[in-house]
């Protein structure tokens, strides 16, 4: 039986990606990999192995879930260490969390829940909505001393609307992870 490792994800515009990814040359020295403009997202949930039947049920669920929800506005309000300052291990872009997407995440999860294969960690951690720019070598990091590691705390305000969200699948390759999209939900026009 194949499986797939599927997540649900908002998809950011090119220009949001484009403004994000050129803070890459702000810290060229921070032992880092950034995230390919085509991998950058926020991720809503991380659902698991999916089985092919599991997926077209999915799917059809996620269908309706859109029709539930009008297209709404986010905003990136920062560029941070995450998960944590203290001890850092990715570089984020901070989503501010509005009541929509709120509301959106936990309808998918109410969705999801009768799933009983899926991996499902909802509702176990707190939703800290964030795009992962770059993932830190942390070895490379613990050998620079404290004053080289730069201070990485951005505010910026860049909206975006939010027309959909898709089903997405992630496949491990030598150099990464590959992201293949299963389907595009389009949310209610409202």
């Amino acid at each position: 039986m194949k499986l797939y490792r599927i997540f649900i994800s908002i998809d950011l515009p090119d220009n949001v990606i484009d403004t994000l990814l050129a803070y890459k040359e702000k810290w060229p020295e921070l032992p880092a990999r950034w995230t390919s403009k085509e991998n950058l997202h926020l991720t809503l949930l991380f659902l698991g192995n999916t089985s092919e039947q599991e997926l077209e049920a999915l799917t059809s669920a996620m269908r309706q879930i859109g029709k539930r929800h009008a297209s709404f506005e986010l905003a990136v309000s920062g560029i941070q260490y995450g998960p944590s300052q203290e001890e850092p291990r990715m570089i984020w872009a901070i989503i501010h969390a509005s009541q929509e997407l709120a509301d959106l995440r936990k309808d998918i999860e109410t969705g999801i829940a009768g799933f009983s294969g899926l991996n499902v960690k909802a509702g176990k951690q707190e939703f800290s909505p964030h795009a992962t720019l770059a993932r830190l070598n942390v070895a490379a990091l613990a050998r620079m001393e404290l004053e080289e590691l730069p201070q990485i705390q951005e505010e910026m305000k860049i909206e975006f609307q939010v027309q959909g969200f898709d089903i997405m699948s992630s496949k491990p390759q030598p150099r990464g992870i590959r992201y293949n999209l299963v389907e595009h939900i389009e949310l209610s026009k409202r």
